[in-house]
């Protein structure tokens, strides 16, 4: 409304300019004309117009001032529109070239996630190739093969009965049994001290009754027998009297009342029925007086009592915390050992790369004389890497150390896998494999090394037999057929 108003008065101006351009152009022709009757009035009219003009002649620069001010503010509104405009999309343009670099920057960033995950992936699926490749090849080199597959083929030792040697296998297997029983836990048992000399040859002789091995066995059956009566002793319920009426713990137990006392013994322990007919028969006949089977038997089934005793146990339950530290020292030793070596090889490597870059540097050096100047910071970059590489190969310590402490760390580990083979060896004996005949190669090494059964004794020897008489009890049913339709 107002800049209606102003426009309204800018025209009534305008138009006031006008009447007075006309007025003054009436009163010159009027001037002009002194032949018109009517002169007076007309000069009586341009006295009035000219009173008028004068009236309105002070009006007319503010009415412009402020017409001009309009205009001015007018166009000062339009500049700072524009202003305004101009800065609003430049404030857009910069959002936008920020939004675009933002997303270009994270697009980027996650292109080398990507890259770097992809080349983790890669990686790891080339570790775990490699590994299923060594676990395949360890699996292969496992495996048993056949003596006509292998690529080294070597003269095969020829392997002999032991000499003198005239027990069956399953009798020498149990007398085997024994040795290593009374090797590994005859001084915790505290058993006779002749146990430890005892051999083969001495039971073979004890269990035959010739020489002086037959009160060897006597001896051993004494001592293994009350070292059984003590512990684990007679169940509760069960007969523990000998015949006088004496307690088996009260009575000292001799070469004369042995037989008695086993008897009590195996009665009130044994659930195998061939060992309770044995027991039955110790009533009537003296230990002496049975078959070296029947002796092998009886001294197995003691080793076998003795094994439940708290001191075999206790004995047992310390062979397995000392290997289970020795365990832990080896794998520190092994850390260790890998350690040094790693430190080795990188000081090899570091040595090398230090004697190639100075001789690198050496050669640059002659070649660019002549454009030192131009290449003097890369000359001082080129000396700053050079003095890196010898600290760091002070630091590392001479390589020549370094195999002395690889040598004594391996000397250490070697030490404390040899324990732990010792501590093993007296847990459980170690069977190294069969042949094609099935027989078992068994590692006893507290019993003189390495022993093989023979075909006899051998997995699957049984089945052969009962095949072979199969096939034998066939052909004579049809030779038998035969004859019959011959008659």
């Amino acid at each position: 409304s107002s800049e209606r108003e102003r426009y309204s008065s800018e025209g009534s101006d305008d138009s006031y300019d006008e009447d007075d351009g006309e007025v003054e152009e009436s009163g010159n022709s009027l001037s002009d004309s002194e032949s018109d009757p009517e002169s007076d009035d007309s000069e009586d009219h341009t006295k009035e117009c000219a009173a008028m003009d004068a009236d309105r002649s002070p009006r007319k620069p503010e009415k412009e001032i402020r017409r001009f001010q309009a205009v001015l503010l007018k166009q000062q509104e339009l500049e700072r529109h524009k202003l305004e405009m101009e800065r609003e999309r430049r404030r857009q343009h910069m959002m936008l070239v920020k939004a675009v670099e933002a997303q270009r920057k994270a697009e980027e960033k996650e292109r080398l996630k990507q890259e770097r995950n992809e080349k983790k992936r890669i990686n790891k699926e080339k570790k775990l190739e490699l590994r299923r490749l060594e676990l395949e090849k360890a699996k292969e080199l496992k495996k048993p093969n056949e003596d006509m597959c292998l690529a080294d083929h070597k003269p095969l030792p020829e392997l002999s009965c032991m000499p003198g040697l005239i027990l069956p296998g399953k009798i020498f297997s149990d007398c085997l049994m024994v040795l290593q029983f009374l090797r590994n836990f005859g001084k915790v048992l505290k058993l006779d001290s002749n146990s430890d000399s005892l051999t083969i040859s001495h039971l073979q002789q004890g269990l035959l009754n010739v020489g002086d091995g037959m009160h060897e066995v006597q001896d051993l059956l004494v001592s293994m027998l009350s070292a059984a009566v003590c512990d684990p002793g007679i169940p509760a319920g069960c007969k523990c009297k000998t015949i006088l009426g004496d307690h088996l713990t009260n009575v000292e137990i001799n070469r004369d009342n042995v037989s008695e006392i086993l008897q009590i013994y195996m009665e009130s322990h044994s659930d195998d029925p061939a060992l309770g007919r044995l027991a039955v028969s110790l009533k009537t006949k003296a230990f002496q007086a049975h078959s070296p089977s029947q002796k092998a038997a009886v001294l197995a089934f003691l080793v076998n009592e003795l094994c439940c005793s708290r001191a075999v146990i206790s004995e047992i339950d310390k062979n397995i915390d000392c290997m289970t530290n020795l365990r832990k020292n080896k794998w520190i030793v092994e850390g260790k050992l890998r350690e040094l070596k790693n430190i080795h090889a990188k000081s090899v490597a570091r040595r090398a790369s230090f004697n190639g870059s100075t001789f690198r540097n050496e050669c640059q050096r002659t070649e660019k004389d002549s454009e030192e100047e131009e290449y003097e910071d890369e000359d001082s970059e080129d000396e700053e890497e050079d003095e890196d590489l010898a600290d760091e190969g002070a630091r590392s310590g001479s390589i020549e150390e370094l195999e002395k402490q690889i040598e004594t760390t391996s000397k250490l580990q070697s030490q404390i896998q040899q324990k732990l083979f010792d501590s093993s060896y007296t847990l459980r004996s170690m069977t190294i494999g069969e042949d094609r005949f099935r027989r078992r190669y068994w590692l006893l090494p507290k019993c003189g090394g390495v022993f093989v059964e023979g075909v006899q004794n051998c997995e699957g020897s049984e089945h052969q037999e009962e095949e072979r008489s199969e096939v034998i009890r066939v052909k004579e049913e049809q030779q038998e057929r035969e004859a019959r339709k011959i008659e």
